[in-house]
């Protein structure tokens, strides 16, 4: 099948199958993500996990963030983007956290809905990594399969 450079494409971690936790240590691996050579570079549309189990009450929530060959992937404002878990949330609830960088940095007043989409690229070859940012804490559960939207960039 094949796939136009416009398609969003969801991407699995390649080195495992099984699910994370959020509530590992800071900078542990969620995963790590390749995509075809033929693709050159991918936009990075969205960063989400499915929550593998029903979670209750958490301390402090478990953070996933970002790394393209080794750097943290930031908004407008120089800060990290994350996924969090969610108090009490249903098995295979989903979170997704949109990467555009342009609209995370608009006000609501701004009034700039022509700005063009901003999201972070990378190239064939370079390490693409979800890593846990916050350690969560707490009786609920924070095991996550994570994954990736794609989307091949337009030459």
């Amino acid at each position: 099948m094949a796939y136009a450079k416009n398609d969003d494409l969801v991407l699995f971690p390649v080195n495992t199958i099984t699910a994370g936790s959020l509530k590992d240590a800071a900078a542990t691996s969620l995963g790590k993500f390749a995509f075809p050579k033929d693709w050159a570079t991918c936009l990075i549309i969205k960063m989400g996990f499915t929550a593998a189990a029903a979670g209750g009450a958490q301390t402090t929530a478990g953070t996933m963030k970002l790394q393209i060959a080794g750097a943290d992937v930031e908004n407008a404002s120089a800060v990290d983007f994350t996924a969090a878990s969610v108090v009490s949330h249903a098995a295979w609830a989903q979170v997704e956290t949109d990467l555009n960088s342009v609209t995370s940095s608009l006000s609501l007043t701004s009034n700039n809905y022509n700005a063009v989409p901003n999201y972070p690229e990378a190239d064939t070859g370079e390490l693409i990594e979800l890593l846990v940012a916050t350690q969560g804490v707490g009786a609920g559960d924070q095991t996550i399969f994570p994954y990736l939207v794609v989307r091949r960039k337009e030459s």
